[in-house]
């Protein structure tokens, strides 16, 4: 089934390439609203999705397995890691007990029929790709690419049970590293190198159209494409993105910071919907936009608004909740332990957020792409008065202890 914009070249690659093996394609029905209602109606065995989409159905499938409270959720974390410990050892993912009685639900969302998920476009969470691949009993499969290398870039092999990385090299495509001084990134390392990805191969585009210039800043005389996106050799031969150049900054504290790196594991939180994680030269800490996960967050919200002692606190609105300073200064502790629990650096902790009651993609900011990733820039512009606002709340208060 295809439901990514056909501005997006993976998805008109895959097209294309089942095409050719007669494969019946299904077209979603052209509300992104409605794309589960498509699943369920086209049954589809392999398709390609962002991880943003895949973020969102993690959430809501999660709520109700693994995170969820109770003897269900103790059946579902045991039934999981069960199953993922078989996984990693090279036995598969399917286990005729666990599917039927605690995984046929999150099947259903996508159909019941699911074998093959491409995911591209930005970087996947290692915690969203086995969970899909546990809850499905399906391949993930990670790749990269861009539009300039007609979406040819990596991709994992089926048999690689691993997170983290894109996969390796197609056949008949080059890639090297190119050394970052400013960052502190060298490509000779010789222990997982670091640098700028550049590409080389018959896939490359020939340049962009009565934009001279641009084509020959982007492309060498040897003929590599600069693809302004940080990456990682792994010693096994697999490719880690570790984010776009445009996208890392320098904190007051000399911290480089890969913002979307960081957005990638703040956003598996189930609290968060949305997260625009943002920093400054000028400024020792970071700070972010939230957009809740409504259900999860009113409920978690109670405890911190003394609910039950303060009967008023119970007639409050979503909005009203979002705003509260009490709630956002618990978000940032919760968001604190989140990061330890995950080996986030300290220097790139949250240290004040704002809650924005309006999903990113329902904002009237156009926060994001057609492929739902951030519009960065965009994003600093709509904010640019809360982010100043919280930004002087840090610089006023005591930076908050590291936690041990």
């Amino acid at each position: 089934m295809s439901f990514i914009p056909l501005t997006h070249c993976a998805d008109r690659y895959v097209i294309y390439a089942l095409m050719f093996e007669h494969v019946r394609i299904g077209l979603f029905s052209g509300d992104l609203a409605n794309v589960i209602d498509d699943f369920q109606q086209l049954h589809p065995t392999v398709f390609l999705a962002v991880p943003i989409f895949l973020n969102r159905v993690y959430e809501k499938a999660t709520a109700s397995t693994i995170h969820a409270s109770g003897m269900v959720g103790v059946m579902a974390r045991y039934a999981y890691n069960s199953k993922l410990q078989i996984f990693k050892s090279g036995g598969g993912t399917k286990h005729a007990f666990w599917d039927k009685i605690l995984f046929s639900n999150v099947a259903q969302i996508f159909g019941g029929r699911v074998r093959t998920i491409f995911s591209g476009a930005a970087l996947l969470s290692p915690d969203v790709q086995d969970f899909f691949r546990i809850a499905l009993s399906c391949d993930l499969i990670q790749g990269y690419g861009q539009t300039e290398t007609f979406g040819c870039g990596t991709l994992q092999f089926t048999a690689d049970t691993t997170t983290g990385h894109a996969g390796v090299p197609m056949p008949g495509i080059e890639m090297r590293l190119r050394s970052i001084p400013d960052m502190n990134l060298s490509a000779t390392s010789p222990i997982c190198p670091k640098g700028e990805l550049m590409i080389r191969g018959k896939c490359l585009f020939s340049g962009y159209l009565k934009l001279p210039e641009n084509s020959k800043n982007l492309m060498d005389d040897e003929g590599w494409m600069a693809t302004d996106d940080i990456a990682q050799f792994n010693e096994d031969g697999t490719i880690k993105l570790i984010d776009r150049m445009k996208n890392c900054f320098k904190t007051a504290r000399r911290f480089w910071v890969a913002s979307e790196s960081l957005e990638v594991v703040y956003a598996t939180h189930p609290l968060v919907h949305n997260i625009f994680v943002h920093g400054s030269s000028s400024e020792r800490d970071l700070i972010a936009i939230v957009s809740p996960e409504r259900e999860q967050f009113l409920e978690w919200a109670q405890k911190h608004l003394n609910m039950e002692s303060d009967p008023s606190n119970k007639q409050l609105s979503y909005e009203d909740v979002c705003s509260d300073k009490a709630v956002c200064n618990a978000l940032v502790n919760e968001l604190r332990n989140f990061a330890i629990k995950n080996n986030i650096e300290t220097e790139a902790y949250i240290a004040a957020v704002h809650c924005d009651p309006t999903p990113f993609e329902h904002s009237s900011g156009g926060l994001l792409t057609s492929t739902l990733k951030l519009r960065r820039h965009i994003a600093i512009k709509f904010y640019k008065s809360i982010l100043e606002q919280l930004f002087a709340e840090v610089d006023n208060k005591e930076a908050p202890a590291i936690p041990k």
